[in-house]
């Protein structure tokens, strides 16, 4: 059985008025950020951790970066952690998304609803869980962790309940949060448990 810890990046100074997405590699942690990086860490002291891969966006690798000298490991950047590609949405502060309609349909209809010039969250969902299934594979009674996204961490768990994408406000995803997934041999057969950074 592998087990695949799947850890939302820590706290960044745009987290809370701007939609950053695929920012270009721009956004560094905050300094709250780097605590709950150091914080990670001191969680997940007990596990015996065999791979660290990263989201490619800097807030990612630079919380899975806080892991790697604990743990003595490099940082894979692997593109199927990718945030979801949010397209004309990135980089647009929440209080100007908030009067376009489009933004309104993902925030209620997100199973329908595409971001303009971006990605679907069925697309987005599929990337992550086929890397995930392919890495239990390659990893097999092996820890792994894994530094991505809110919405791709959100992805997973709706799946693995067996909900619509649009049920998404009914699972939190803290920033600097664990959720832990034990993956058997048969595609996809998991249990969830979740841990999250004070």
């Amino acid at each position: 059985m592998c087990r695949i810890l799947l850890v939302r990046h820590a706290d960044h100074p745009l987290a809370a008025t701007t939609l950053a997405g695929r920012d270009e590699n721009t956004v560094h942690l905050s300094s709250l950020g780097r605590q709950q990086a150091a914080q990670l860490a001191q969680i997940l002291a007990d596990e015996a951790i065999d791979c660290l891969q990263s989201s490619p966006r800097l807030r990612c690798i630079e919380t899975a970066e806080g892991l790697a000298t604990d743990f003595d490991l490099p940082v894979v950047v692997e593109p199927a952690l990718d945030e979801v590609h949010f397209g004309a949405w990135t980089g647009a502060k929440f209080t100007r998304l908030e009067s376009d309609p489009i933004w309104y349909a993902w925030n209620v209809h997100r199973s329908r609803t595409r971001p303009p010039e971006g990605e679907s969250i069925a697309e987005a969902r599929a990337r992550i869980l086929q890397h995930m299934e392919s890495m239990s594979r390659r990893y097999p009674s092996r820890t792994l962790v894994m530094v991505t996204h809110a919405e791709i961490i959100r992805a997973v768990r709706l799946h693995r309940a067996g909900l619509s994408a649009d049920a998404w406000a009914t699972v939190d995803v803290p920033l600097a949060s664990v959720t832990a997934i034990e993956m058997a041999p048969a595609p996809f057969a998991s249990a969830v448990l979740e841990a999250a950074a004070s």
